[in-house]
């Protein structure tokens, strides 16, 4: 069995625990040949052990994980994030990330990432370059990392319509007239979707600019869209939704 080198970095020595223990009993394959809690330690590691695979913590105050990318031109290993919070999964996935693990890690998740990783790594022959213009601008990131009852969807943003609202739940309306239903609160994904040319019509929907139609205002305020849905527009909102919507527009 040919082994797979990795290296763990994660700020808490326990995460960092928790996540050897896992590998050693459900990945056999995978050899940790290092492990670091801080940014310039991991760089050095890297450099020293070169690995086939980095599991690398997002969250690592003050710093993060990209961080730790920046460093590289190129990188020659497949990366695979752990995080504890779904919105990280969108940075991850530009990144060319091969996976991201949510905390606590399931194990199932776990050998599918070490799987998807280790079939990449052999299928590269040379280093490839890192995009880092993504941290700079957002609006270069395509697409959503939606995490649902049924697994992981990752959807281009193209192809979303219209978010709504349901309490505590949020209903993604896509072009396909597919709904994926997300147990994360519709605010989380306000905050994700930012400058990325959606906009929060109502307190409970957000819209895809592109797909906007026409603003009636028969019946109240709406927004109609190509899909021939229509969305409520709030009067506090509709003044700055037309600013936002000409600008897009233009």
């Amino acid at each position: 069995m040919k082994m797979i080198k990795a290296i763990l970095v994660d700020d808490e020595h326990s995460s960092i625990t928790a996540l050897s223990n896992l590998l050693e009993r459900f990945c056999p394959d995978v050899e940790i040949v290092a492990t670091a809690t801080q940014i310039d330690e991991a760089f050095e590691k890297i450099n020293q052990f070169n690995p086939h695979i980095l599991f690398l913590d997002v969250d690592m105050a003050p710093y993060s994980g990209f961080d730790l990318l920046r460093k590289f031109t190129t990188i020659s290993f497949r990366v695979i994030f752990v995080t504890a919070y779904d919105y990280y999964a969108i940075d991850a996935i530009k990144f060319s990330a091969s996976y991201y693990l949510l905390k606590p890690v399931k194990i199932e998740e776990l050998r599918e990432a070490v799987e998807k990783a280790k079939n990449e790594f052999l299928s590269i022959t040379t280093p490839h370059s890192l995009d880092h213009s993504v941290f700079n601008d957002p609006s270069k990131i395509k697409t959503i990392t939606i995490r649902s009852h049924q697994g992981i969807d990752i959807i281009e943003l193209c192809d979303l319509i219209f978010l709504q609202a349901d309490n505590s739940y949020t209903t993604f309306m896509l072009k396909s007239g597919e709904k994926i239903v997300s147990s994360k609160p519709l605010k989380e994904y306000e905050d994700m979707l930012q400058n990325r040319g959606f906009f929060r019509t109502h307190k409970s929907y957000i819209v895809n600019l592109q797909y906007v139609s026409s603003v009636s205002k028969a019946d109240g305020d709406y927004v109609v869209l190509k899909s021939k849905d229509k969305v409520p527009l709030s009067v506090r909102r509709k003044e700055a939704f037309t600013q936002i919507l000409e600008k897009h527009l233009s």
